[in-house]
């Protein structure tokens, strides 16, 4: 058997979409071939909280958390740069100076507080170490890389794997402003690219940005998409059938301050209601999730304003069957390249829930391809598509949905394909 190590900061019972990918890997990498060991954190920064339903105790895994120095929200404080300027306690001041002056110009991510501890665990127990085939760090963090790329200087004889899902560098500028920290992130990516044996990405975009960049170390790098989990929706509830008597639309997450933007479907509404192609009464937009005062400001000039149902934040297996409730599942993929090269997690739940897509994205997505490619629903690009192709394409929806076509629309194969455990094969035979 090979010994494997995963290096994730974040891993369940908390509730992050970085959580899932590791998680995955441990649960379905073959245990008659792996001994899988997960090094992660036991008080992580996590804004989502936990999930219940995500058991960390995986048959046959061994977990290892690591206590990390600073806990709580020390990401949400170094994002915002914001604390009680009314406390005096040397900590706070401690904690506040080191924020103003980290999040501008020395801190790559929040999870480097975890750092110095996981190291020293690390080199604590060599024999861990020593008996490693693989190790594999992976985004969004750093920190991981920084760990995973620790483990190979301790043992040279170990293959590590680098599993990218953010940029560091490339369009650096775009993601880290100050210029220390983008000049660090540069060279911290061209050292993982270098010291790492293989490289994942999460989409095939993302993988041939880099592949052009860095045309020396391309013949290292594959893809691995982040997929769903079976497991997670064997959920019985009702099914949405022609018999209701409106479109009902969902979205399930964070609108990320306006990055992805929920304007583009209330346009697409109010223009239909202005030609008469459907009424107020035949429609209704259910979001669960994050919902900024801000936007919520801008949407309500919106006619169809009026059928938002905002249900807040609910638990993930409510999350589940709201999916399955709903006659149409909407997509926003935000305009930045770190977005739109990327496929968000809740495209492949909408896939998993057998439901029509509309995805609001621009045409050179990665979601948008699949979409295409797969047959998966629609896709509109509110800043290329005209007025009269948009209305086109909801005019065909509404057609499918009045003849009882929409319920139904992803191929076995397809769901083959994205389904966590036959992704995780990839992952093996890259291991191999």
């Amino acid at each position: 058997m090979k010994n494997i190590l995963i290096i994730s900061y974040i891993y369940p019972p908390y509730n992050a979409p970085a959580a899932r990918r590791p998680y995955s890997w441990a649960k379905y990498l073959d245990k008659s071939k792996y001994k899988v060991t997960v090094l992660t954190c036991s008080n992580p920064d996590s804004s989502l909280g936990t999930d219940s339903s995500m058991d960390n105790a995986l048959p046959a895994v061994e977990l290892i958390a690591v206590k990390s120095l600073l806990k709580s929200n020390i990401g949400k404080d170094l994002r915002s740069a914001k604390m009680d300027s009314t406390s005096k306690g040397f900590k706070t001041k401690l904690k506040r100076g080191i924020v103003k002056i980290g999040s501008y110009f020395l801190i790559p991510d929040k999870a480097i507080f975890w750092y110095k501890e996981a190291k020293k665990y690390l080199l604590e127990n060599q024999s861990l170490i020593d008996g490693l085939d693989s190790v594999i760090s992976t985004s969004p963090s750093m920190t991981n890389h920084l760990l995973g790329m620790h483990v190979k200087k301790m043992n040279p004889n170990v293959q590590l794997i680098g599993d990218l899902r953010d940029y560091h560098y490339i369009h650096g500028q775009e993601l880290h402003s100050p210029w220390p920290l983008s000049l660090f992130h540069k060279r911290f990516e061209n050292k993982i690219l270098k010291k790492a044996d293989k490289i994942t990405f999460i989409s095939n975009a993302m993988r041939d940005i880099y592949a052009k960049h860095y045309q020396n170390d391309a013949e290292k790098f594959s893809v691995i998409y982040n997929g769903f989990d079976a497991d997670d929706f064997n959920v019985e509830t009702e099914a949405i059938t022609r018999s209701s008597e409106k479109i009902r639309i969902f979205y399930a997450g964070s609108f990320y301050g306006g990055i992805r933007s929920p304007k583009g479907l209330l346009q697409l509404l109010d223009w239909a209601i202005e030609e008469g192609l459907m009424s107020l009464d035949d429609v209704e937009v259910v979001i669960a999730g994050n919902f900024e005062k801000s936007l919520q400001d801008e949407m309500a000039s919106f006619k169809s304003y009026a059928v938002v149902d905002y249900i807040g934040k609910i638990p993930r297996n409510e999350v589940l069957k709201q999916y399955q409730q709903s006659t149409i599942l909407w997509l926003i993929v935000g305009e930045k390249l770190s977005h739109y090269t990327g496929v968000p997690l809740k495209f492949y739940e909408y896939l998993a829930a057998n439901k029509y897509i509309i995805n609001f994205a621009p045409n050179a997505s990665e979601p948008s391809a699949l979409i295409d490619t797969y047959n998966l629903g629609s896709n509109f690009d509110i800043y290329n598509d005209t007025k009269e192709n948009q209305l086109d394409k909801l005019t065909n929806i509404i057609k499918m949905w009045k003849g009882d076509e929409l319920s139904v629309v992803s191929q076995e194969k397809v769901l083959g394909i994205f389904d966590r455990k036959n992704q995780t094969k990839l992952l093996e035979r890259i291991i191999e």
